[in-house]
């Protein structure tokens, strides 16, 4: 009986190996990102949805990084000292906009980044910082995903790339370019984890009704 367990106990290890979902893949986009107190944050919801306050600091950053983590902008956020002798108006909200192209090195091939820019805007109050985004520079989107920025890059929109991980990422390693994927994809990778967990459960619980019954 406890040959029969050992043997149990690695076929659901095999099991679990080849079930597994794979690393998520990693992505050369523009991230978004909201600043304040000195820091950047990832923003947790799109540029169309997020609805700026008064003296905000808005930031983009081109790199490469995951559907969770990617490349923070290069300027430290801090409105005053960016929009130096900007006045409050009733009815309007000023915004700084960061604009960082990213490195040569992370750039698809053949392009060169632009120089980083940081510019001052004032919108009627209620505007979301894809407005802010619009109003500071040209913008190229797909369903309203930021594909580029003041050209750049001049084509691709959310490249996958490949032999990359997280600290290569933050070392702005050069990357193996491969086809575009939709954003749907990069949005939903990793989807499948609940099916692949269901799997193995039923799998366990069919091998120990099986053990019981040969103990009986």
């Amino acid at each position: 009986m406890l040959k029969v367990t050992f043997r149990i106990f690695f076929a659901v290890l095999f099991i679990v190996g080849l079930t597994a979902p794979a690393a998520a893949s990693s992505y050369r986009y523009w991230g978004f990102f909201t600043g304040s107190d000195g820091a950047w944050t990832m923003a947790l919801v799109g540029a169309n949805e997020n609805i700026p306050t008064d003296g905000s600091v808005d930031g983009w950053r081109f790199g490469v990084g995951t559907d969770t983590q990617t490349p923070e902008p290069r300027e430290m956020p801090d409105f005053e000292a960016m929009c130096p002798g900007s006045e409050q108006v009733e009815g309007l909200t000023r915004v700084a906009v960061v604009i960082d192209f990213g490195d040569l090195e992370q750039a698809p091939s053949g392009e060169t980044p632009p120089t980083n820019r940081v510019e001052c805007i004032t919108m009627p109050t209620g505007g979301s910082s894809a407005d802010a985004l619009a109003m500071a520079a040209n913008v190229r989107a797909d369903g309203g995903f930021v594909c580029g920025i003041e050209g750049f890059p001049a084509n691709e929109c959310g490249a996958e790339v490949t032999d990359l991980n997280t600290e290569a990422q933050s070392e702005t390693t050069a990357v193996e370019e491969v086809d575009e994927i939709p954003q749907s994809e990069v949005i939903n990778e990793g989807g499948n984890t609940l099916i692949y967990a269901g799997v193995i459960t039923v799998i366990v619980l069919v091998i120990v009704f099986a053990v019981s019954r040969n103990k009986k």
